[in-house]
């Protein structure tokens, strides 16, 4: 049984979401946040109070191996996790409708990428998948519409204000409020405020009190450069606010990236999740 007064009410919708998955003939959730949000901790979280036989699935591996991967595992609930690239491949695609229909029989006719002894032709799937996802990637844009439309969908988008009563909640105040109250007023960290990077504080910090170190001048080199390649140039332009992505590229040729360069570099942040678009194609926005 889920206890919703143990869970940030941030998190409702999604452990409801497995919940309904559960409960209802549907086969698939997706989830969606951007990185660092515990939506990964809050899967696993539900999926063992309520006890449900699920396996992960994580990481890069080859159609035929996630094919196999697929078939020994039929009957199982499945996590993809940190499987971006299997999102980039039609195939997989194809997969996810075939997997997650509300038919009574569900069967999964393998590629010829899988033609390897052992595995068949095809398999009855009665497993259910849950998908986390950072962003919705572009491509194949009718078709992931198709598995969308299959599936129930949650999408966790909290503000910084979200993000700081979520960690109020999870985080042990009475030991680390001086530390937390550090990172907030942090003006490198407030813009990529997650979980995941209070956390890495709190390591540091632990390290530091051990080693008799000022905690803050150890902090401060791991959160003052928090923007990298693409994002980084975003927010150099743009801080929090969108901006039109042709103003954006137009920003980037200035700095002598090319054109193509420029609309691939942001047509992979966008798949990353390191920067979020509107999703509009005529009058699409950016932002961090």
């Amino acid at each position: 049984m889920l206890d919703y007064k143990k869970i940030p009410k941030q998190y409702h919708s999604l452990v409801r979401g497995i919940e309904l998955l559960n409960q209802t003939r549907y086969n698939s959730l997706i989830v969606k946040s951007r990185n660092g949000l515990g939506k990964s901790w809050y899967v696993d979280y539900a999926i063992d109070k309520l006890g449900l036989d699920a396996v992960v699935l994580k990481g890069t591996m080859t159609e035929a191996k996630f094919f196999e991967f697929v078939s020994a595992n039929r009957d199982k609930w499945i996590v993809l996790r940190d499987c971006g690239h299997l999102w980039r491949k039609v195939s997989f695609i194809d997969f996810l409708k075939s997997a997650t229909g509300t038919i009574p029989e569900r069967i999964i006719t393998r590629g010829t990428y899988a033609n390897h002894p052992g595995v068949e032709q095809t398999i009855k799937f009665t497993g259910k998948i849950i998908a986390e996802l950072n962003t919705i990637p572009n491509s194949f844009k009718e078709d992931l519409n198709a598995v969308i439309s299959r599936s129930l969908f949650v999408e966790l988008n909290f503000s910084n204000t979200d993000v700081k009563q979520i960690i109020y909640q999870i985080f042990d105040m009475n030991k680390y409020k001086e530390l937390i109250k550090f990172v907030f007023n942090s003006s490198d960290i407030t813009n990529i405020l997650n979980i995941r990077t209070i956390d890495k504080c709190i390591q540091i910090y632990e390290a530091s009190i051990a080693n008799k170190l000022d905690y803050k001048s150890q902090i401060i080199p791991y959160i003052s450069n928090p923007f990298m390649g693409i994002k980084k140039d975003l927010y150099k332009i743009a801080g929090n606010k969108e901006i039109r992505r042709m103003n954006f590229v137009r920003y980037l040729m200035r700095e002598g990236i090319s054109y193509g360069t420029a609309q691939r570099r942001i047509t992979e942040g966008l798949f990353l999740g390191d920067i979020q678009s509107n999703g509009l194609q005529k009058q699409a926005y950016l932002r961090v």
